[in-house]
């Protein structure tokens, strides 16, 4: 890393071939700009000159892709129950039926709503671009493009290598940071990791790299504004935007594309043929929690609704 960032460019971009044994820097290539089929989108690839506008452009891509490819299994409010959250694997199993679920009643992903929310989301992020702006003034560095845990090194014993100690990860970063404020002095040791932990969230967000963005949005616009921010007030936010005249004729637009009730209905009944009814409550409590969704502005389908779910129905005596 140390080595890396003696090598900086003045444009943000993809490194190519120039045909003559040199480089040259082109348009981005990044997962960001041409995964989940974003290479069919028309987009500002760059090479870009300022970090300002490689910023703006991954929110585009954002926005794009919410509006015009699919998003499974994204749903803003509704992340995926991840299994750290669960105490056996049978909790985690049934929770994550009861999010399927849940889903399919009103086709919850591919619904006007739900792109709804991840414009909103975008246009959030476009105000905070300012701030998450690094201000560096030395040029670009070389960096991994595609850094996840399908890309990490294993010992002799196919142990994973990460994460690493913290005494590792404290010795990391106060040598990466003595290195990093010598070649930009402009950049204190502190805003160095601020700067580091805004874009991490950032970056996972506009890739939809994970399965709960609401999550990371909710940690950038903490670490942003607010550290206290209690999550109603953040969760009111998007409904209170979603009342801007602009969104609610996006709304409308975005409505155009949503499946009929009977389409709807079709879909469910597939989902839960006759049989499963009469053997399960599962669609009952489906039910039950959709209509929750649509009266509470602050429902927030998290792992602990599916954990309160379980204990609920153990306490009750149901399947």
């Amino acid at each position: 890393m140390a080595e890396l960032s003696d090598h900086r460019f003045d444009e943000i971009g993809s490194l190519f071939n120039d045909g003559n044994g040199g480089c040259v820097i082109g348009e981005c290539l990044s997962p960001s700009f041409t995964w989940q089929e974003r290479d069919s989108l028309d987009l500002n690839r760059g090479p870009f000159h300022q970090e300002h506008h490689y910023l703006l452009s991954l929110i585009e891509a954002f926005t794009s892709h919410a509006r015009q490819l699919p998003l499974t299994p994204h749903i803003f409010y509704d992340p995926v129950p991840d299994k750290q959250h669960f105490r056996t694997i049978n909790s985690h199993r049934t929770a994550a039926q009861r999010w399927n679920d849940f889903v399919v009643i009103g086709q919850k992903i591919d619904h006007s709503k739900n792109i709804l929310f991840y414009c909103i989301a975008a246009q959030f992020l476009l105000e905070m671009v300012t701030q998450l702006c690094s201000g560096l003034e030395s040029g670009f560095t070389l960096s991994h493009s595609d850094l996840h845990v399908g890309n990490l090194d294993v010992d002799d014993n196919l142990n994973i290598t990460y994460p690493p100690s913290e005494a590792l990860t404290a010795a990391f970063r106060s040598g990466f940071g003595r290195r990093s404020t010598k070649i930009a002095p402009e950049l204190s040791y502190s805003k160095l990791w601020r700067v580091s932990d805004n874009t991490w969230y950032f970056s996972r967000l506009v890739r939809l790299l994970s399965k709960n963005d609401y999550n990371h949005f909710r940690d950038l616009f903490k670490l942003l504004y607010k550290p206290s921010a209690e999550e109603a007030a953040i969760l009111y936010l998007f409904h209170e935007r979603a009342e801007r005249d602009e969104n609610k004729k996006l709304l409308v637009k975005l409505q155009e594309e949503d499946l009929t009730t009977e389409e709807v209905r079709e879909k469910e009944r597939i989902f839960f043929p006759p049989t499963r009814i009469a053997n399960s409550d599962a669609i009952a409590v489906a039910r039950k929690l959709a209509l929750m969704s649509q009266m509470n502005p602050s429902f927030l389908a998290g792992h602990i609704l599916w954990q309160w779910v379980e204990e609920a129905l153990r306490q009750d005596g149901s399947p």
